[in-house]
């Protein structure tokens, strides 16, 4: 009898086997589940054993037809995590959104600093200009806006008709005939023919030599110089557009060096007598460079309002005589013309400029 009772029975033996069938089939499953496959590990290297069929599939179907649930330490650790990943987020955002808010708006006291960081280059840009500037001793005189009446009946066919030009705005001539310091400092040569004295007017120079020059002294200083028009001159060399014989004074010897008194070479500047206005040698002591071009008819054409020359031509306009000139090539309305590579030792140029 006892041994009757100790051996295992057929009905033991099936519940034994049904749960090994049933342990099997939850671990094959988790074993092929994405979330839990094991890449890296020796477990990647086994293949994947199919499930047996067992004698009762339906009863392990049911038992694995439900997913397991998630373990709770599980899920209490992560709740942690994604709060803090989330915080973490919101957080970067909000610094992002402040840093492109401050960029895009910002404050007062910012707009203050850059506007004084600006007016202090702006005004250490400017001191720099006018050293550069007062170095060359380059002495500028204003003329106001106005009208007069450019040309003359006295005069050659080049000067007629009598016509009326104004100016809407001031503009600035220079005080004196570049001397030949000034030029020696810009370019670093002197090309004159009289040097005696570098506080002469420098000569011997082409119109496209002035561009040069012009282009390097407004390099080196940052300001806008030019060549006047040929308008521009004559209304600053007749004191505003007066009835002037010559430029300052209906007397040549008063304000002139020409062939009469200037013993065949030029002066320094600023030697005779001054315009009105404040100009030196715009009557004699060398020819001046004007920008315009020449057209012996372009009075006849010429628009009112600041007059620049015709558009086309060879030749570039000279204007007010030089030391080798007689009396008549002084007059104010006297205009010539040359070649733009012609070097002349009685040829020279002064400065003008827009403020």
């Amino acid at each position: 009898m006892s041994d009757k009772s100790n051996k295992p029975n057929s009905h033991t033996f099936s519940v034994l086997s049904w749960l090994m069938n049933v342990s099997r089939s939850r671990y094959y499953e988790w074993l092929n589940s994405p979330q839990t496959e094991r890449k890296n590990m020796r477990f990647s290297k086994l293949e994947k054993i199919k499930k047996p069929p067992d004698r009762y599939s339906q009863s392990a179907a049911a038992a694995t037809s439900h997913p397991a649930k998630p373990k709770l330490w599980l899920v209490l650790t992560s709740i942690p995590i994604i709060i803090i990943v989330s915080i973490a987020i919101s957080q970067k955002q909000t610094l992002l959104q402040w840093t492109t808010d401050n960029t895009a708006n910002p404050t007062i006291k910012q707009v203050a600093a850059k506007l004084k960081v600006d007016e202090q280059s702006y005004q250490q840009k400017q001191a720099s200009k006018e050293v550069a500037a007062n170095s060359l001793k380059i002495s500028m005189v204003k003329v106001p806006p106005g009208c007069f009446q450019l040309g003359s009946d006295d005069g050659s066919k080049n000067e007629q008709p009598v016509h009326q030009v104004c100016f809407s705005q001031s503009y600035e001539l220079g005080k004196y005939e570049v001397t030949q310091a000034q030029w020696q400092q810009v370019m670093g040569n002197n090309p004159s023919h009289f040097k005696s004295s570098n506080n002469k007017p420098v000569e011997n120079v082409s119109w496209d030599d002035v561009q040069i020059f012009i282009r390097n002294l407004n390099q080196q200083t940052g300001l806008n110089y030019r060549l006047p028009t040929e308008a521009e001159w004559e209304f600053g060399c007749r004191s505003g557009g007066k009835n002037q014989k010559y430029c300052g004074s209906d007397n040549a010897a008063n304000i002139a060096w020409y062939a009469d008194n200037s013993d065949s070479i030029t002066h320094n500047v600023g030697q005779k007598n001054p315009s009105e206005l404040g100009f030196y040698d715009m009557s004699g002591n060398v020819w001046e460079w004007v920008q315009d071009r020449y057209d012996s008819s372009y009075y006849g054409n010429s628009p009112i309002n600041n007059p620049q020359g015709p558009l086309v031509g060879l030749l570039r306009i000279i204007r007010g005589g030089s030391w080798s000139s007689e009396v008549s090539s002084m007059r104010s309305s006297n205009r010539n013309s040359t070649s733009t590579g012609n070097r002349i030792i009685n040829l020279g140029f002064r400065l003008a400029r827009t403020p």
